[in-house]
């Protein structure tokens, strides 16, 4: 069974009122209950994998590997209404069976890969999501300007972890997004290296999931 870190009390609930899923076992989030099937990962892994996907084919990157994906419909199609007709890719009978498609690492850390994700459409002009969560960001704005608009975003919608940029402000339970304006000259350079290492990372996964394979 494996373990997950527990969210503090007091960010459970968002600031919009929304109760965050807190997983709990394995099985809760890995065991399809209807079938009894099961994912090596969380459901959020082959998300990032459909969104990158979804990237590759919105820049016209060539992609291969994707037998059973029905790559054509990707760009239209919601990922959760496309894992119902294809979730079978990533299930097996047993858990810590070998699926048919697999990622290349039995250890991912989704938290580098999401921040990566939001990295890669605020760099490349990218909406994240259909609805507009972020502000549309020119491609000419610093890494400093990327992390702001994350970061004002998860302040909102999410509790506070190492790579949402909180861990800057460990003392701050206040913090608010008016306070980047006070940001000192290294601060600043901290948070565009933070970026900058994210930037190297999305083109690393987006060269990967080019080639059938994540991250």
């Amino acid at each position: 069974m494996g373990t997950f870190r527990k969210i503090p009390e007091r960010f459970k609930v968002n600031k919009k009122g929304v109760k965050l899923f807190e997983p709990k076992s394995d099985k809760r989030v890995r065991r399809d209950n209807e079938t009894g099937l099961w994912i090596p990962h969380r459901k959020r892994v082959y998300l990032y994998w459909y969104k990158f996907l979804q990237i590759c084919l919105e820049k016209k990157l060539t992609v291969k590997g994707y037998s059973g994906w029905d790559v054509d419909t990707i760009l239209e199609t919601p990922f959760d209404k496309w894992w119902i007709s294809h979730k079978h890719l990533f299930q097996t009978k047993e858990q810590g069976g070998t699926p048919k498609v697999t990622t290349t690492s039995n250890k991912i850390k989704l938290e580098s890969i999401r921040y990566s994700y939001f990295v890669c459409c605020l760099s490349e002009n990218i909406m994240p999501y259909k609805n507009g969560k972020f502000n549309p960001i020119k491609r000419e704005y610093s890494n400093y300007r990327i992390a702001y608009q994350i970061f004002k975003y998860e302040l909102k919608n999410r509790y506070p972890t190492r790579e949402n940029g909180l861990y800057m402000y460990p003392t701050d339970k206040d913090f608010k997004p008016d306070h980047w304006t006070m940001l000192d000259k290294q601060a600043r350079i901290v948070v565009g290296q933070h970026v900058c290492r994210h930037k190297d990372y999305y083109r690393k996964i987006l060269k990967n999931v080019q080639k059938g394979m994540f991250p």
